[in-house]
Formats: structure tokens, sequence, C-alpha cells
């Protein structure tokens, strides 16, 4: 987490958090949606990628009021939330959206 936040501070880069917690279902279903859909593979190389446990990590959803797990958080240098995957949970083209108008092309 904090190397991605090094990384997004020195490259103005918005980072693209992901809270997963190990045997959640929902965890499994982002997963499988950011390997699956080729769409939302090309639009997530234009985020610094992190990942934390939601279990281990807890303060930091927290902080970004994610929704853990299996929650997808765009967040810009600033530490400003742009948008959270569980605010239109399910809502895949909402999500292509917030990527492509956040991601770094």
């Amino acid at each position: 987490f904090d190397k991605g936040l090094d990384e997004s501070q020195w490259t103005w880069g918005n980072r693209l958090l992901f809270v997963e917690a190990e045997g959640c279902t929902q965890s499994q279903r982002i997963h499988k949606l950011l390997s699956e859909d080729e769409e939302i593979k090309k639009l997530v190389d234009g985020f610094i990628r992190v990942k934390i446990d939601g279990r281990s990590q807890l303060e930091i959803a927290k902080k970004y009021g994610a929704a853990w797990p299996g929650d997808l958080v765009i967040i810009d240098p600033d530490d400003k939330v742009l948008f959270r995957y569980w605010d239109d949970f399910k809502d895949v083209a909402a999500l292509k959206r917030a990527l492509r108008v956040n991601g770094d092309d």
C-alpha cells in the first residue's frame, strides 16, 4: 500500500485499490472480473494497482470507505476517493466508465 501511495504521488497517477479477503466469494468475483473481462483488463493498466488484505489492513479499508472485502476504490494522488465499486455494486458498466474516466491513458 505504501509503495503504491509513493508511486502515485511521484507519478501523479491514480490508484486502484482492491480490498480482498481470502476465501471471500465477493473477492473471488472481483478477481474473476479483473482477470477475465478483456475491456477491464486493458482499463486497469492505466492505474497504479494496490491490493490490501481487508482483514489485516482494515484501517486502510475504513479510511477510504471501502465495503470490504471485494471492493475496488479509485483514489487520486491527493488521497481523494473518486469511485467506489461497492456504491454501484455489480454495476460493471459503471466500473468501466469510472476506469475509463479516471485512468491514465
